[in-house]
């Protein structure tokens, strides 16, 4: 596992460099029209941060932030060798990191109500932030460090692995899981 959890982590952290320079950026900014579907009032504006796109929406009046860290390919990158390591990297990930073990980690997350989280799918995958605008920088280097600093701690993976093989063991318990899973094969 040492060689898988080097590489794994290679990626992750490659990807996730931008989150250490955006307090830095202040450089170029962009203001883009809002698309049609934004609520009236809401900005958007784009940032170059390091060759990154960045994308800002702002939303006044409301209380909360959504912030996430998109990652290009998603489960068209892997092979049959490797099928799930993305998911499965990016869910350890969200346990804990190097400034925040499992259970710092977890008290952090439930005093400020945030929630970071993760996805994947055929062409990106995710790592996500949602909280209140109150604990929003707390939120900010706990969730940069997660994205930085993941800790992936051999007790974790195995208790995350352990859960994505119970999940799919159980694709099969009903016919439009087992359905939707024989789709997703083909």
């Amino acid at each position: 596992m040492t060689g898988l959890r080097r590489s794994v982590l290679a990626v992750f952290v490659g990807s996730a460099l931008v989150l250490g320079a955006w307090p830095a950026v202040s450089a170029r900014q962009v203001n883009a029209p809002a698309p049609a579907q934004a609520s009236a009032g809401a900005r958007v504006t784009e940032l170059d941060v390091n060759g990154l796109k960045v994308l800002v929406k702002e939303r006044p009046g409301t209380q909360t932030i959504a912030a996430g860290l998109y990652i290009r390919g998603g489960s068209r990158n892997v092979t049959a060798t490797d099928a799930g390591i993305e998911s499965l990297m990016l869910s350890v990930a969200t346990e804990a990191s190097a400034n925040y073990p499992r259970e710092k980690f977890r008290r952090e997350l439930s005093r400020t109500g945030t929630v970071i989280g993760s996805g994947v799918n055929h062409d990106y995958s995710a790592f996500t932030l949602g909280c209140t605008r109150e604990h929003f920088d707390e939120a900010w280097a706990i969730f940069a460090d997660a994205a930085m600093h993941p800790s992936f701690d051999p007790a974790d993976f195995d208790r995350v692995k352990g859960q994505h093989l119970l999940a799919l063991q159980s694709q099969r318990d009903t016919p439009d899981a087992a359905l939707e899973a024989e789709v997703e094969r083909v």
